[in-house]
């Protein structure tokens, strides 16, 4: 198996590398020079599969000697045999280079073949996602971010951009009847888009976000990271934070009174335990009308503590702490039946933490009646007195020496 790490993307566990034969590893029927090296070198980590048509009759020949798995597909429709086969494997485990890999048989281009334009979308959206990846990981670490013009990133929705087509159409219609009033009501709206535009960028420009460090949570469990949000100006309304990377993404809304603070709480699922990162943030607002939307995304250095996830259903524990003790006792091997003073002392412990009252054990004597506990480190001890005295030559044994 093959583990790569692409940071900020995913851990890669490879175990099937699918090849094909004419045109990637061999010209007309016939392997390339070292090619058969590097398979060989190969083959020590990944399992080799050769996918081919075999239209020269020579693959067999050329793979004879070598650690690779030859599979003959029938000449019509390679492509889809080569991608049954890979799926067939578990795709996310291969690693595959094939002809078919930019293009299926005489279509030659990859967006004229029914599959290629299938995974269009999430080839897309794979893309988008590298890309976010890699800006996010340019971000310093900080655990207080202050959003000024540099770092507040502003687009129209897709209500802006509806209200925008609208104002167009209702130009055109005033220049096309000469309605003065259709001028007056086309400039007046887009003058009060513009008038929004400032606003939302306002909204954010100047607050100070400051995250406090999250508790400890178990695996599985999601963890909640709160983030402080003060304002030195005017209140701001309509603020929202979530996870940059969470698809959906759930914001966790709040309005920032006038010089004052206001406190979000963001969550996201644990992945692994030990130290795991928070993930970058993202705070974002629309207000006031919603044609606007303007968005930060801050990378926060603070660390979440995540344990083992408990057990399910647990263990069940011994009654007393007395029977626990006893049975350590009871399984020490026969050849070393001496005094265990260690567990002697444990023993009377136990019996003087059990005691209803407190007390500490004395020596019954003829007036007294012995207690509970008194009785069970009497009884617990008292085999182990005797076998003292019957092998006086065997030293006492400390617990855990044997």
């Amino acid at each position: 198996m093959l583990a790569i790490d692409i940071p900020g993307f995913r851990e890669l566990r490879l175990e099937h590398l699918v090849l094909d034969y004419n045109g990637t590893i061999a010209v007309d029927g016939s392997l390339l020079p070292d090619v058969a090296e590097r398979l060989r070198g190969m083959a020590r980590q990944l399992r080799i599969h050769i996918l081919t048509a075999d239209t020269f009759g020579t693959a067999a020949t050329g793979l004879a000697n070598l650690p690779v798995d030859l599979v003959i597909v029938p000449a019509v429709g390679q492509a889809e045999a080569k991608l049954a086969f890979v799926r067939q494997l578990d795709a996310n485990t291969v690693v595959a280079h094939t002809a078919a890999s930019s293009r299926c048989g005489p279509c030659w281009s990859p967006w004229r073949c029914r599959e290629h334009r299938r995974d269009a979308p999430q080839r897309a959206v794979m893309i988008a996602e590298r890309l976010r990846a890699w800006f996010e990981n340019r971000l310093p670490l900080s655990d207080t971010h202050t959003l000024t013009q540099g770092n507040i990133y502003i687009l129209p929705t897709k209500a802006g951009l509806a209200f925008a087509l609208t104002l167009v159409l209702m130009l055109i219609a005033s220049i096309n009847y000469q309605l003065n009033l259709g001028y007056l009501l086309t400039f007046l709206l887009a003058g009060s888009a513009l008038v929004s535009m400032h606003l939302t960028h306002g909204t954010l420009r100047g607050l100070t976000l400051r995250v406090k460090p999250p508790n400890a949570v178990f695996l599985g469990d999601s963890a909640e990271v709160e983030v402080v949000l003060n304002n030195d100006r005017a209140a701001r309304h309509g603020i929202g934070l979530a996870v940059s990377r969470s698809r959906p993404r759930s914001f966790a809304w709040c309005d920032v009174p006038a010089q004052g603070a206001a406190a979000a709480r963001v969550r996201f699922p644990t992945a692994r335990r030990g130290l795991m990162r928070v993930p970058p943030l993202m705070a974002e607002t629309r207000f006031p009308l919603g044609l606007f939307r303007a968005w930060t995304v801050w990378r926060p250095a603070a660390q979440v503590l995540v344990y083992p996830k408990p057990e399910d259903p647990p263990a069940p524990l011994p009654s007393t702490l007395e029977s626990l003790l006893f049975q350590v006792i009871s399984t020490r091997p026969s050849s070393s039946s001496v005094t265990c003073t260690c567990c002697c002392t444990l023993l009377a412990s136990a019996a003087m933490l059990n005691s209803p009252s407190g007390s500490q054990v004395t020596e019954p004597s003829d007036s007294i009646v012995p207690t509970r506990p008194a009785m069970v480190a009497s009884t617990l001890i008292s085999p182990l007195v005797q076998t003292k005295r019957t092998r006086p030559s065997e030293s006492a044994v400390i617990c855990g020496a044997n």
